[in-house]
């Protein structure tokens, strides 16, 4: 097949790959050298170790949860997140933004607010804590009805 004029080749892509490196200081490209904070136990200010466990059980069910796929939360590391999520720390805000609320799980002994109640498992809850509504048909009570008609604003 002929060449074409122009068209990317890995010796061409590797000298683009290091003009753009040179550009931007010190930054690598994936796969050469960029190694960011993989295998790091070094956090930012003010983040716990419990951090990188809500992202994995919250941001793997933004990506299950749409692609219809099941992804089973393991109750005691919902819990863990939970309890991290739900004092008034950003950027959550989750006591202040579900005051009025009692949130209480199902299948553990998990529970949080005063007010109208919501009810159902722990991962839902968590979603709800985190802001996300797709959790919300999960759950029942009356406090889940108002939360999901919308009455309150957003969930989290």
């Amino acid at each position: 097949m002929p060449a074409v004029s122009g068209a990317m080749t890995p010796e061409t892509a590797d000298k683009g790959d290091r003009r753009a490196c040179g550009r931007i200081g010190r930054l690598r490209m994936p796969g050469r050298g960029w190694t960011g904070t993989a295998g790091s136990r070094r956090k930012a200010p003010g983040v716990s170790h419990l951090e990188p466990l809500i992202d994995v059980l919250v941001h793997g069910q933004d990506i299950a949860i749409p692609l219809g796929r099941s992804r089973p939360m393991p109750v005691g590391a919902a819990v863990a997140a939970a309890d991290r999520v739900w004092p008034s720390l950003f950027p959550w805000r989750a006591e202040r933004k579900l005051n009025g609320f009692r949130l209480v799980a199902t299948d553990c002994s998990w529970s949080a607010g005063d007010g109208l109640l919501v009810a159902g498992p722990i991962g839902a809850i968590l979603l709800l804590l985190t802001g996300r509504r797709a959790g919300l048909a999960r759950l029942s009570g009356p406090g889940a009805r108002e939360l999901s008609a919308g009455s309150n604003g957003s969930p989290g």
